[in-house]
């Protein structure tokens, strides 16, 4: 079975870096994610991560000083994957998100009032996706750090 590509998420994702063969970095800051920068997040994810995306699957690695997934996955992973759904008309799943919330019309609204040029730069990546849905998950962590 194809486990795909692994991303280490800068920078706690990097102490998964032991247990990750051939690993490529990604920079999906929490922060960003409190701070509602949802375009800042599209345009900085990194092509490399979209034509990854686009061909799946994908695993990000991330580290939270709690026995739980950080913000960056839960909320973050969760928006970038829907936006691509979206943007790139890949079979669309709803944006569950910690503790089973529905993030789907919040993220539908900030989709729709994204600026143009994000759109553009996202739906770019398009051509590398084989109409597939996305696979994308993600490892913690938890397990190799106790």
């Amino acid at each position: 079975m194809d486990d795909g590509v692994h991303y280490l998420n800068l920078t706690r994702g990097l102490l998964c870096s032991h247990h990750v063969d051939q690993p490529r970095y990604l920079r999906l800051q929490s922060t960003w994610c409190e701070q509602k920068r949802w375009a800042d997040i599209l345009w900085t994810i990194g092509p490399d991560f979209y034509q990854h995306l686009a061909a799946g699957p994908v695993t990000v690695h991330d580290v939270s000083e709690r026995p739980r997934a950080t913000r960056a996955c839960w909320q973050g992973l969760a928006w970038v994957r829907y936006a691509c759904e979206r943007l790139w008309s890949a079979p669309t799943t709803p944006a569950i998100v910690r503790n089973g919330h529905d993030m789907t019309a919040y993220f539908d609204r900030q989709l729709d009032n994204l600026d143009d040029r994000v759109k553009k730069h996202v739906r770019y990546f398009w051509q590398f996706h084989r109409g597939q849905a996305l696979r994308v998950s993600v490892c913690t962590g938890l397990e190799s750090t106790r």
